[in-house]
């Protein structure tokens, strides 16, 4: 009997060892633009940080349960690459991933969308064709509702500055990265990567924005396909690994993927709330998390205006700019 007991714990230690995750299991890297929260929060950043430290912490707020910390990815073009334990399966007639966001909604609508704090990422996936554990195969862009009015191909510098960051692209637009009295790190330019200029390459979406007057403006949300776009218990928020396209916007069939990009996919000044920058709190494989309670996530921080001052809210406690528990 002894011996049965051991045979079968030692199975069950076997088994649990190979249990697979729903949520992220690592981070490959974290390449954010300019924002008023880099170099400052989400993740903390130090003086004598690296890329190399700076990417320890943001594996460690992403990996395991979804809802445990948020990073930031900045302006237009950041990004943060992650992968998972197993192949995430593509499910015929299924929705298959959720990337966990900080979206609210206030009630309103504005031209049929619901008027909300969405700061949509784009969402990428690959599959790990040469079998090396590594993000380096090709990529596959999922197509959401405002692809059809996306550009491709799309490219930002960014110049770095201690004061307002300066960009220009490659269709001959030009503008910056505001500084604003809430936030005052030396600079809003990721340093630890370069104290010169970064190119950010991607697909741009359409803005989305819906302005109330008196200073006041508010994101509207798209209808499905992204990140940080509709409220995480949604299921538009939900992602068919279905709507993967090619470089040329083509259809696509993947049996299954393994590696996930979110990148800021819009590039617009918010007024007072500063750029808009995708937020991510984790992810997870909708087929082994069956249910998006299966784990009460975690309140998430929450960008809003107050009064005219923006404010963060987490659950009903909130705070100003600087932290401080109003």
């Amino acid at each position: 009997m002894k011996k049965l007991l051991h045979v079968i714990f030692m199975a069950y230690i076997s088994l649990s060892a190979y249990a697979q995750s729903p949520y992220i299991n690592k981070v490959y890297a974290y390449h954010p633009a300019p924002g008023q929260f880099i170099g400052e929060h989400y993740p903390d950043v130090y003086a004598d940080d690296t890329y190399e430290s700076i990417l320890t912490r943001v594996d460690s707020a992403l990996t395991g349960a979804a809802g445990n910390a948020m990073i930031t990815l900045g302006a237009w073009g950041g990004s943060v690459t992650f992968g998972f334990d197993h192949d995430v399966q593509n499910r015929p007639g299924e929705r298959d991933l959720l990337v966990y966001g900080n979206v609210y909604f206030t009630g309103e609508m504005a031209d049929g969308h619901a008027v909300s704090s969405s700061e949509p990422g784009i969402i990428w996936v690959s599959e790990d064709v040469n079998g090396n554990g590594l993000p380096d195969d090709p990529w596959y862009e999922i197509a959401g509702s405002a692809s059809a009015q996306a550009i491709r191909d799309y490219q930002v510098t960014y110049y770095y500055s201690t004061e307002d960051i300066q960009w220009i692209d490659n269709q001959g637009n030009t503008g910056s990265i505001k500084r604003n009295s809430w936030h005052q790190q030396d600079t809003y330019f990721p340093y630890w990567e370069s104290m010169d200029s970064l190119v950010f390459s991607g697909t741009l979406l359409p803005p989305n924005m819906y302005d109330k007057g008196n200073g006041v403006i508010r994101s509207v949300a798209y209808d499905y396909g992204y990140a940080d776009n509709q409220p995480n218990d949604s299921l538009a928020a939900q992602i068919d690994l279905d709507w993967a396209v090619d470089a040329e916007g083509q259809p696509v069939h993947l049996d299954a993927i393994r590696f996930v990009k979110v990148q800021t996919g819009v590039q617009v000044d918010w007024g007072i709330s500063g750029e808009m920058s995708t937020e991510l709190c984790g992810a997870a494989d909708l087929h082994i998390a069956t249910s998006l309670t299966d784990r009460p996530l975690k309140p998430k921080a929450e960008k809003r205006i107050r009064n005219g001052q923006l404010v963060i809210c987490i659950g009903d406690k909130t705070y100003d700019i600087l932290g401080k528990r109003l």
